[in-house]
């Protein structure tokens, strides 16, 4: 549907349904409560981009840009994943030339797949085959 329109008319989610909506049917739903989760970002100083002590500040960063998505989503009843605690840092240290693209600091197919797993994890979902 975005694709019929003569351009983006803005990166605004809120905006952007509305541009759809004046051209097509929009139904809009509340997701119950049980299955909002929002996802903050991984430790980037995992990536191989950053050499150390670089690679440190950015792991604080993303630590503290993880304490205030998690506060947001306690404000507003949403289940916060968050891709800097212990055991997800684990995971990504122990692979982390399979988690990254090229570039050494964007997430590759198995990092989206890996997020994806674990949310279906939480949801109570059975993982999917492949």
């Amino acid at each position: 549907m975005v694709a019929a329109l003569d351009g983006v008319p803005s990166l605004d989610f809120a905006e952007l349904v509305a541009a759809l909506a004046e051209r097509f049917p929009v139904e809009t739903l509340e997701a119950p409560a049980e299955a909002r989760r929002v996802s903050g970002p991984p430790d980037l100083g995992l990536a191989p981009l950053f050499p150390r002590p670089y690679a440190w500040v950015m792991g604080s960063r993303s630590r503290a840009a993880a304490r205030v998505f998690s506060a947001a989503a306690a404000r507003h009843s949403v289940v916060f994943v968050d891709f800097s605690a212990p055991t997800h840092v684990a995971h990504f240290r122990e692979r982390r030339g399979k988690h990254f693209a090229v570039d050494g600091f964007h997430p590759n197919s198995a990092s989206y797949k890996y997020g994806y797993m674990t949310a279906r994890q939480m949801l109570g979902l059975q993982a999917r085959p492949g």
